[in-house]
């Protein structure tokens, strides 16, 4: 067992006992569990699979951050997190269909930083409904 730490900059934060926690990791997938070497590394914009004893699984969209691992301790601080039951499917489709418009905009404008927030919005958008659809 490790203890799971998830926090963010507002303060929200949820701590428990778990099995193992998938997490997507700058250089891909990385799976922590009991014994993990120490770690640090930035996280993706991307789900997070958390496994409880008795296979119970819990999925989250992990919004940025980083995580790290030392004395069988996983903490996660993301910019943001939201667990799937938590997540609004019909808000998060409207989310994607104003980031693809807001893409579009910005690429005709060839603004790269409009083009890099709204690609961003698209991802934090696509990973609610992929979350919440159970597409792990």
């Amino acid at each position: 067992m490790i203890t799971l730490r998830l926090v963010t900059p507002s303060g929200s934060g949820f701590e428990e006992e778990v099995e193992r926690a998938i997490l997507r990791g700058s250089e891909g997938d990385l799976a922590v569990m009991e014994g993990t070497a120490p770690i640090v590394t930035p996280l993706e914009i991307s789900l997070a699979r958390v496994i409880y004893p008795g296979r119970k699984e819990r999925t989250a969209a992990i919004h940025g951050g980083y995580m790290s691992m030392k004395n069988n301790v996983l903490t996660v601080v993301a910019d943001h997190y939201e667990w799937s039951e938590d997540i609004d499917l019909a808000r998060a489709k409207e989310s994607e269909r104003r980031a693809k418009e807001m893409l579009q905009l910005a690429e005709a404008g060839d603004d790269l930083d409009d083009v890099r927030r709204a690609e961003l919005a698209l991802s934090r958008a696509l990973t609610r409904i992929r979350v919440k659809e159970g597409s792990v």
